[in-house]
C-alpha cells in the first residue's frame, strides 16, 4: 500500500513537543529585546523530518499564539520601546510562518517523490507478473494477487450463479481447494456473493448453503452492488493469505 503514512517515529513528536514548551518558558523569563524566538526554529525545522504537511503549518499556529501571549503579559519591556519591541514580535512571527511554509512545501515534496517510487514500482512488479505465456486465467490470477497484495486491498469473489460453461455453485468449490492448498483457514477465505436472476427463496438458500455470504438478485443497482461487496468484504477478520 502507498506509504501515506510514512509512520513518524514516536520521540520525534515528543522532541517536537518538548522543545516547544522550553523556548516558550525561555521566551517567558527573557526580556523582549532579546532574540530567543529564533530557538523555536528547532522544533520547526525539525518537523520537515515529519511526514506531514500540516504539522510546521500547526507549529507556526502554535508559535505564533505562544509569541502574542508572552508579549501580552510584558507589554512594557525594560530597554526598548513598545512599538519597536510589537514590531519586532511581528517579524519574528512572519519569519516561523516563512519557514512553516518552507516545511510544509518540502513535506509534500518527500511525499510526492515516494508516490512517485511507489507507482513506479508497482508498474514494474505488475509487468513482471504479465511477462511471459499465460494462460487467461493465469494472467487475471497474477495480476489480481498483486494488486490485491501491492495495494493492500481485501478481497472477494462475485460470481454469476449461470455462468456459461460453468456455474457458481460448481466454480466456488474450486476457489475454496485453491485457497486450502495454499494453506488459507477458514477466517481467512475469501468471501462470496452469489449473483442471479433466481430471487426465490429456496434459491437463496441454496447460495448461502453452497457457501456464498450473500445472494444478490438481478438487476441490481451498481451502486447497492458496491454496497453488498463492501459489506461483505468488510466483515472478513483478515485477509486471505497465498503463498506462491
Amino acid at each position: 500500500m502507498f506509504p501515506v503514512g510514512h509512520k513518524t517515529a514516536p520521540g520525534l513528536h515528543v522532541a517536537i513537543a518538548i522543545s516547544m514548551a522550553i523556548v516558550f518558558i525561555i521566551d517567558l523569563y527573557t526580556p523582549l529585546g532579546i532574540a530567543v524566538w529564533v530557538i523555536y526554529f528547532v522544533p520547526l525545522t525539525l518537523s520537515f523530518f515529519t511526514w506531514r504537511p500540516l504539522i510546521p503549518v500547526a507549529l507556526a499556529v502554535l508559535a505564533s499564539i505562544l509569541m502574542a501571549i508572552d508579549f501580552a503579559i510584558d507589554p512594557n519591556p525594560v530597554g526598548i520601546s513598545p512599538k519597536l519591541a510589537g514590531i519586532n514580535r511581528g517579524f519574528d512571527i512572519l519569519t516561523v510562518w516563512i519557514v512553516a511554509g518552507a516545511g510544509h512545501l518540502f513535506i509534500r515534496s518527500k511525499l510526492a517523490v515516494r508516490m512517485e517510487e511507489w507507482l513506479q514500482a508497482g508498474q514494474v512488479g505488475l509487468a513482471e507478473k504479465m511477462s511471459g505465456e499465460l494462460r487467461l486465467e493465469q494472467l487475471g490470477e497474477n495480476v489480481l494477487r498483486f494488486l490485491a497484495e501491492y495495494l493492500d486491498a481485501q478481497a472477494g469473489v462475485l460470481c454469476d450463479i449461470a455462468m456459461p460453461g460453468e456455474d457458481g455453485y460448481s466454480a466456488l468449490p474450486r476457489v475454496r481447494a485453491l485457497e486450502h492448498e495454499r494453506g488459507v483457514t477458514q477466517q481467512q477465505q475469501i468471501p462470496a456473493i452469489a449473483l442471479t436472476a433466481k430471487a426465490r427463496s429456496e434459491d437463496r438458500l441454496q447460495a448461502l448453503s453452497a457457501g456464498f455470504k450473500m445472494h444478490v438478485s438481478r438487476p441490481v443497482e451498481p451502486a447497492e452492488l458496491v454496497i453488498v461487496i463492501a459489506s461483505v468484504v468488510g466483515q472478513r477478520g483478515q485477509g486471505a493469505t497465498f503463498n506462491p
